[in-house]
């Protein structure tokens, strides 16, 4: 991880560069971020928006299908 000033990534990020290089992700995490696993049954079609809609928001929680259990 590269080390930069405040001032510095401000203009980066404000010129549209990617600025990724100097944050620690494998040390991120959400603050005040509360999750729960649900049981749900839905019809296959909707099961498959249901991916592609977490798939198009480019989430960073990952969905997993198990018998009667969609872990979102």
């Amino acid at each position: 991880m590269k080390t930069i000033t405040a001032a510095e990534l401000d203009k980066k990020f404000d010129d549209g560069e990617d600025v990724s290089e100097y944050f620690d992700w494998a040390n991120a995490r959400r603050i005040n971020w509360e999750h729960e696993l649900v049981e749900l049954e839905l019809p296959k079609d909707e099961l498959a928006e249901l991916d592609a809609e977490v798939a198009r928001l480019n989430t960073s929680g990952t969905v997993s299908f198990r018998p009667g259990f969609v872990n979102v």
